[in-house]
């Protein structure tokens, strides 16, 4: 929460790629027409004391961060190299510094490594959707150690499980059973529950590397949690590629 030192990338894209430029960027609005897009540098595993600073470049980059940070649901589309993570990253940040919603940023690039356990598993769309919601556990997790807060005995035994759950996958094995599978409603309790305990009166999901990694199936499990989780205090935003999801069944 203190950390304020910030340094300025010499560039956003990685060496020997192009850069995409600020036009491939999109933010597509959610709600009203199912689907919208805002479009979008990368940098998707900082932490506060690692922190690199986008610096807005004009008024575009100011009004999808504000987008970003504001209510209701969005999507940012980009080519890969076109800064939506850094984007999404900034805006996490920006919340963390305030004092009006509580931000969890998830990274979901590492789903390949579910790859073999879904291929044999019966039941491998519930795994996958109880992944999707432990992430997003584990992101207030992060977020709460971050702002450096104490937190209730039985948050502590929910982030333990989500920790638990979710390393099993990455390694390739099955998961922990749960006492009760969380489910979407739930975990809107919670979020707006982990609001009001922390003085914010909001929360903001900023879920990168959302879908395109995804088997097709798996996208529209992914999207209905997306669709699930929007709440009058919850506000969902997730990074696309443009042209590589299926939003619906």
């Amino acid at each position: 929460m203190g950390c304020r030192q910030r340094l300025l990338p010499q560039h956003l894209t990685a060496p020997g790629r192009p850069a995409h430029r600020r036009s491939d960027i999109g933010l597509i609005a959610f709600p009203e027409s199912d689907f919208s897009v805002l479009p979008s540098p990368r940098t998707p595993w900082l932490t506060c004391h690692s922190r690199v600073f986008y610096r807005p470049h004009g008024g575009g980059d100011r009004k999808i961060l504000s987008k970003l940070k504001g209510p209701g649901a969005k999507l940012l589309t980009g080519p890969r190299g076109s800064g939506k993570s850094t984007l999404l990253r900034e805006a996490y940040f920006e919340l963390l510094d305030g004092n009006d919603a509580l931000p969890a940023y998830v990274n979901y690039a590492r789903s390949l490594a579910l790859e073999p356990l879904i291929h044999r598993a019966p039941n491998a769309l519930q795994i996958f959707r109880q992944w999707v919601i432990m992430k997003i556990v584990d992101g207030v997790r992060s977020t709460l150690v971050e702002l450096q807060v104490a937190v209730s005995q039985q948050s502590q035994v929910l982030f333990t499980d989500a920790e638990r759950y979710i390393n099993a996958l990455s390694a390739g094995q099955d998961p922990p059973n749960l006492a009760r599978p969380l489910g979407t409603g739930e975990l809107c309790a919670l979020l707006e529950r982990w609001s009001s305990e922390y003085g914010r009166r909001r929360v903001v999901l900023l879920l990168d590397d959302a879908a395109h990694v995804f088997s097709h199936q798996q996208q529209r499990e992914f999207f209905e949690v997306y669709r699930e989780l929007r709440t009058r205090k919850v506000a969902v935003k997730a990074a696309v590629y443009p042209g590589t999801v299926s939003y619906t069944h």
